[in-house]
């Protein structure tokens, strides 16, 4: 018993002893680092994680440079946009509180871009689309005024948030169509693709409701010649490119939207190459060039196939300028600076960075930088 005793006492002193310590000694603080300056080639890369689609995410990284800047959550299949000046990033995500059941909570959440803060979040109807990482699936008004979600239960339809008031102010339907694809000069007005092969261009009055809804020529044959929903932007003028090798077209700038003459750039090219991808199409406004995942052999169904080369279209001289290797690219992208890169992300979860003004020859690349990702926004 004594030597019990003895043995209690001296594990109470040594506990004294180096409690006596760390209170003497200065502990380590655990802070978030401040997220970096934009750069030109910063690239937004979104993360659907289909191992574990609860747990999405947004790479930020620089593909020329290598740095990875930051990592913020998308939720379950969520998806983003930027807000016309640049300064906010809108994510449209649905969460589960118990993480795969029970009651579930479809948010839009509003971060500051130049902090990565998330600033407020707003409930949404409990129908937000939850599907594979497309563009279009949420945007915002020229003005910056409303948010504007895509539903899917599964009839089509949209949500407007007032971003002002935080609240949601209406919904549109819009059966029939997909995409929200909203102008760039008209301050209240989106087009959303239609599968009789028109557009339908919706404009909203200053309380988010209808104001006007307009039908399209026909901008594509759903029949011969279906195209990606997914499309890019020069200006107004907004361009798709076809299962079958086409690049359509449609101003929305004008009190009618107007329909633009189709190009057949594929046409005539040995191998019967087509556009592959999930979000295979970008366009650079100073150079006046449109992006394209490539692939031969293509077949019906082949429409997802990665990119075999990326193929470069010069919009003035209607001409395929370049024919570059593709990287196996499932989506590409480009930087808007005036001397750009575009970002082939590949099948391997890898981003290559490639130099326009050297026949898109390789600059960079980075290695492993998502699980599953189909999407991604210079920015």
């Amino acid at each position: 018993m004594a030597m019990l005793r003895f043995g209690v006492a001296a594990m109470i002193g040594a506990v004294a002893l180096g409690s006596a310590a760390l209170a003497q000694e200065q502990l380590d603080t655990v802070a978030t680092a401040p997220f970096p300056p934009a750069t030109p080639d910063r690239l937004w890369v979104l993360d659907l994680a289909f191992n574990h689609l609860p747990d999405g995410r947004v790479h930020v990284i620089d593909p020329v440079t290598g740095d990875y800047m930051a990592q913020i959550s998308s939720g379950f299949t969520g998806f983003f946009s930027f807000s016309p000046n640049g300064e906010k990033l809108y994510m449209a995500t649905t969460y589960y509180d118990r993480l795969t059941r029970g009651n579930k909570f479809d948010v839009l959440e509003i971060y500051d871009v130049a902090t990565l803060a998330l600033e407020d979040e707003v409930l949404l109807p409990p129908k937000r689309a939850m599907v594979v990482t497309y563009k279009h699936m949420i945007d915002t008004t020229a003005d910056g005024r409303f948010v504007l979600v895509q539903n899917s239960t599964p009839a089509s339809s949209v949500t407007v948030v007032d971003i002002g008031a935080r609240t949601v102010v209406g919904e549109l339907d819009t059966a029939g169509c997909w995409g929200i694809i909203a102008s760039t000069t008209v301050p209240r007005r989106f087009a959303t693709v239609c599968g009789d092969g028109t557009l339908e261009v919706i404009d909203l009055d200053e309380q988010g409701g209808q104001a006007a809804r307009t039908k399209t020529d026909l901008l594509f044959d759903p029949d011969e010649d279906p195209i990606f929903i997914q499309s890019d932007a020069i200006g107004d003028v907004h361009y798709w490119v076809s299962f079958q090798g086409k690049l359509v077209a449609a101003d929305l700038s004008g009190a009618e939207p107007r329909i633009l003459e189709p190009w057949d750039f594929a046409g005539g090219v040995d191998g019967d190459w087509r556009p592959g991808g999930y979000n295979p199409v970008a366009a650079h406004a100073g150079s006046g060039r449109v992006y394209v995942g490539m692939h031969s052999g293509g077949t019906e169904g082949s429409h997802k196939y990665p990119a075999e080369e990326i193929w470069a279209l010069d919009l003035a001289t209607r001409e395929v300028v370049t024919r570059a290797p593709g990287h196996a690219a499932l989506a590409v992208n480009v930087s808007a600076a005036d001397a750009p890169h575009v970002f082939a992300l590949a099948e391997g979860m890898h981003v290559v960075a490639l130099d326009p003004a050297n026949g898109l020859a390789e600059v960079a690349r980075m290695e492993g930088v998502a699980e599953t990702a189909t999407f991604a926004l210079a920015h």
